[in-house]
């Protein structure tokens, strides 16, 4: 993912531009996401595992759930809900 975001840059800076607060929110997860994944690179399979359900888990639940809170408060047309719906739709949400 380079970028630190699921999204391509254009999508993400039209995003970033029409909702500044909420799309910093989300890519700061991602940020975070990256540093665990950093943290952990040297370990075993069983041990980066175990890592990433400490550490990862909690700020994957916390981003999903924040991008959901979303999906009401914007509407489809918007850059920001263009640009969470692949990340929802990957993770198996409507």
């Amino acid at each position: 993912m380079p970028g630190g975001s699921f999204l391509p840059a254009a999508s993400r800076d039209e995003a970033v531009s029409s909702r500044p607060r909420e799309a910093t929110e989300i890519m700061g997860c991602i940020a975070q996401l990256y540093k665990v994944e950093s943290g952990c690179k040297d370990m075993g399979p069983e041990e980066r595992c175990a890592y990433r359900n400490t550490h990862a888990r909690p700020i994957i639940d916390r981003l999903f759930t924040r991008l959901e809170e979303l999906v009401p408060e914007t509407t489809p047309s918007e850059p920001l809900r263009k640009a969470i719906n692949p990340a929802r739709w990957q993770a198996g949400m409507p």
